[in-house]
């Protein structure tokens, strides 16, 4: 894996201004939004997994320290577009979506809180007061961004398309 690089680790994406309520006719708009965070959380995942590859070595503390500033919010950033824009679309366009908009709620909770602890670790690791040796806390970024690459492959095999299905249906 490359090392990740410095300019590469800048996480945020802020949703179109168009997008203040959730209306079918902006379809379009929150499909391309929705890849963006896809794309901004391939990129955090392949930043992660590079961490995790250098952590037996020397890894970079400054791009440790910026992506372990930066993951919380990044994090929620994205699910908050997701719960603001793309669920209400999708109730208005499914009526079979109750179980699982609930479901990747809760997935959103935990990704939160497991963001927020692999934060503190990675900060910790870096400052040499970590709980967790190297193997351990790259045991513990790859549980985080192998499930987190799971959830986006739904998003871009699942949700995108059933977005844009609608846009052509509207």
């Amino acid at each position: 894996m490359r090392k990740p690089i410095e300019g590469e680790v800048s996480f945020a994406v802020v949703a179109p201004s168009v997008l203040s309520t959730p209306d079918t006719s902006n379809l379009n708009v929150v499909a391309d939004s929705m890849m963006q965070q896809i794309r901004m959380l391939e990129l955090l995942c392949d930043n992660l997994e590079a961490v995790a590859d250098e952590l037996a070595g020397e890894p970079d503390r400054q791009v440790c320290l910026h992506i372990a500033r930066a993951l919380p919010a990044a994090i929620a950033e994205a699910h908050r577009f997701e719960e603001r824009h793309v669920f209400p679309l999708w109730r208005q366009i499914s009526q079979e979506s109750d179980a699982t908009l609930s479901r990747l709620w809760l997935e959103h909770v935990a990704d939160e809180s497991y963001a927020d602890e692999l934060a503190e670790a990675l900060r910790d690791h870096i400052a040499g007061r970590g709980r967790l040796d190297a193997e351990a806390l790259g045991y513990m970024l790859r549980g985080f961004f192998e499930g987190m690459r799971r959830h986006l492959a739904f998003d871009r095999e699942h949700v995108v398309p059933m977005l844009r299905r609608a846009t052509r249906a509207v």
